[in-house]
């Protein structure tokens, strides 16, 4: 450190910059007026914006742009821009907003934005009031009327596309002509959440008639479901890129979407519902909670792992009695949720689980009564239209 630097400030707690570091300073004369260590990174900066009196303010990414190494090179950037603007630099999450950053910037009277939607989510910048709404970016969730089934297409903001399920194979015709009518020519990201083929059985159809870059199931063989519609699958595409599902992890296709894997197979169960895939699919401050066939043994180990709050949830098991329980409920909080079913023989879906929804105040549409039902949300509000009622 140069000999003429007299004070110094430190920003970060003691695992970013240490006390030694810091009794090594003041043993060489040098005063440590003051350190700006928040619980994360955003209110370390947060505080630090103290130091200066202006109302301009310069929002950056917050997070590394290398996921082996730290390197924050719009934080960097931002401090020349800083300098020429009088402006704080204030850091944030690229897709997921922070309240107190929320708070600061619009008190704030000049806004400046480093980077383009790839740097920082538009969804972000909307929540924090900063633009307008045609820039703004949406992810739409499609879940099709495939009869006693499920199929839920996703569209991203970068244009890529996840079709999770595809109903009974009777359904894949409806599945293909949705996708056409949409002018989808190619699937980025195929999911089935089950083997069973209320699940599975339409996705023959898509891979035949629609080219497909990856598919992911898990694997392992329930009660004879070993799957002769997965070994299908591979002959249809010998070129198919196959992956397992596993649980914890999450899906990489559109950096200002999160897909993350609840649940999956459960080598300890015979049950093969609790091996359904589990989704959570999170767009800025919306959060799309998928359950597939999940009983509610799934329910009670994903209450005990995750966050599971969420503003909509395709509800598990068609809106069987064997799951959507109260505890679930009262944890999910949905605003929103959607039963996939159609005609059948077991009561689906079950009034004890339209009670327990209406007991939470969720709003209920199914596709049996509203047919395939739509949703856009440019990350903080969402909007609902369907084919029917």
């Amino acid at each position: 450190m140069p000999d003429n630097i007299k004070k110094v400030y430190i920003y970060g707690g003691t695992a970013v910059i240490s006390e030694k570091l810091e009794r090594e300073l003041t043993n060489k004369g040098i005063k440590v007026v003051e350190r700006f260590a928040g619980e994360n990174r955003y209110e370390t900066g947060l505080l630090a914006t103290s130091l200066t009196k202006t109302d301009r303010v310069i929002l950056a990414r917050g997070t590394s742009t290398n996921p082996k190494s730290p390197e924050f090179p719009d934080a960097v950037a931002a401090s020349g821009l800083a300098l020429k603007k009088n402006a704080n630099i204030v850091l944030t999450d690229p897709n997921k907003p922070n309240a107190l950053v929320k708070d600061f910037v619009q008190k704030q009277k000049k806004h400046f934005v480093l980077g383009g939607p790839v740097a920082i989510s538009n969804s972000v910048i909307k929540s924090y009031g900063l633009t307008n709404e045609k820039d703004v970016d949406t992810t739409e969730a499609h879940f099709i009327d495939v009869e006693q089934g499920n199929s839920t297409l996703f569209l991203l903001p970068n244009g890529k596309n996840v079709l999770i399920d595809g109903g009974l194979k009777s359904e894949g015709d409806k599945v293909v002509s949705y996708l056409n009518d949409l002018g989808i020519d190619k699937i980025d990201l195929m999911i089935a959440t089950q083997l069973d083929e209320e699940h599975l059985g339409g996705l023959l159809t898509v891979l035949d008639e629609i080219s497909v870059k990856r598919f992911m199931n898990y694997s392992g063989t329930y009660n004879g479901y070993d799957s002769e519609l997965i070994d299908e699958l591979r002959r249809l595409d010998d070129d198919l890129y196959y992956e397992i599902a596993k649980e914890g992890n999450s899906i990489t296709i559109d950096s200002s979407v999160d897909i993350q894997i609840l649940n999956t197979r459960d080598s300890d169960s015979s049950n093969m519902d609790d091996s359904s895939t589990v989704l959570n699919v999170t767009y800025g401050e919306t959060d799309f909670l998928l359950m597939s066939d999940a009983t509610k043994k799934v329910e009670d180990k994903m209450i005990e792992k995750y966050d599971i709050d969420a503003e909509i949830l395709q509800v598990g098991q068609h809106g069987a009695n064997t799951a959507t329980s109260s505890a679930f409920l009262n944890e999910v909080k949905p605003e929103l949720s959607i039963i996939s079913y159609g005609e059948n023989s077991n009561g689906l879906p079950s009034n004890d689980v339209i009670k327990r929804l209406e007991k939470v105040n969720s709003q209920i549409k199914s596709t049996k009564n509203h047919g395939d039902i739509k949703i856009v949300t440019d990350g903080v509000n969402y909007t609902v239209k369907t084919s029917k009622n």
